[in-house]
């Protein structure tokens, strides 16, 4: 999954996010997470590589001075984060389950569909709700008759 955006838009933690998922330097959902070396403090790899790239270097959680460029991966901690159960915020989506299971569920949001009545290009989630019968928006697609369920075909009869 790209870290371009870390957490995803559209995630929630079931029951919060528990202050030690978080690092300490972006403030998110720790991602990827890596140990200090020097202090075995733990961030995300990403942050970490950020922070090794500055010439003073300190830990963002105990303000330790970083001597060594090792990063330590973190796997105990990773499975741990990887295992909060959270749930899908899309509006309409009912996904609920491990973060792991998350990642990969996510990209059904990121893929997109043409509308086949309108060519509008919407995700796979939204042109759903572009074509529902009742709250679509859709301008080019088929009105349902009112008397269908009276037996109107909707063509003049």
């Amino acid at each position: 999954m790209d870290r371009g955006r870390w957490p995803p838009v559209g995630i929630d933690v079931i029951n919060g996010i528990d202050p030690q998922y978080v690092c300490p330097h972006c403030k998110e959902l720790i991602y990827n997470p890596h140990q200090i070396d020097d202090c075995g403090c733990r961030c995300c790899l990403r942050c970490l590589e950020e922070l090794l790239s500055h010439e003073v270097k300190n830990c963002p959680s105990c303000k330790q001075h970083i001597v060594s460029d090792q990063k330590i991966p973190d796997k105990n901690f990773s499975r741990r984060v990887n295992n909060l159960e959270v749930k899908c915020s899309f509006v309409g989506c009912t996904f609920s389950g491990k973060l792991l299971d998350y990642k990969e569920h996510y990209d059904v949001h990121k893929e997109s569909s043409k509308c086949q009545h309108c060519a509008k290009e919407l995700s796979v989630l939204d042109l759903r709700k572009h074509l529902d019968p009742d709250t679509g928006d859709c301008p080019e697609q088929p009105v349902r008759c009112p008397f269908d369920k009276y037996g109107c075909k909707g063509d003049g009869e």
